[in-house]
C-alpha cells in the first residue's frame, strides 16, 4: 500500500510557527513553548536543524525577536535544554549568526560549516 505524506508546516513563516508553538500550555502540555527545531529540506543534505529561540533581552517573551542557528542534532538537544532551563544565554546563537554558515557542534569540530 502506498502511503502519502504530508507536510502540514511546509512554506510557514517564522512567525507562524512561533504562534503554532505559543498554543500549547507548557504546564499542561509539557512542550517548551519558546524553543523548538526545525526541520527543512537541509537537514536531509547535512544532519542539521534550525534551533529557534526569543532573544533574553525582550521585556515581552512572546513577541521577542526569535534568534536562530543550525545546529548538528547532539548538540542541538543541548543546546535547547540549557536555553529553555534558563541556565544558558544567547551566545551559540549569536556566534552561528556572525557567519551564515556556522553551526554550533558541541562535539567533535568546533563551530564548522
Amino acid at each position: 500500500m502506498q502511503q502519502y505524506l504530508s507536510y502540514p508546516f511546509l512554506n510557514w513563516a517564522l512567525d507562524d510557527l512561533v504562534k503554532f508553538v505559543w498554543q500549547f500550555d507548557r504546564a499542561k502540555s509539557g512542550i517548551v513553548n519558546t524553543e523548538f527545531v526545525v526541520m527543512d529540506e537541509q537537514t536531509l543534505e547535512d544532519k542539521t536543524v534550525v534551533l529557534v529561540t526569543p532573544s533574553e533581552f525582550h521585556d515581552n517573551i512572546q513577541t521577542a525577536p526569535r534568534l536562530t542557528a543550525r545546529s548538528d542534532f547532539r548538540s542541538s538537544l543541548i543546546t535547547l535544554n540549557v536555553k529553555s532551563l534558563g541556565v544558558g544565554g544567547d551566545e551559540p546563537w549569536e556566534e552561528a549568526a556572525e557567519d551564515k554558515g556556522r553551526v554550533i557542534r558541541l562535539y567533535g569540530e568546533q563551530c564548522s560549516g
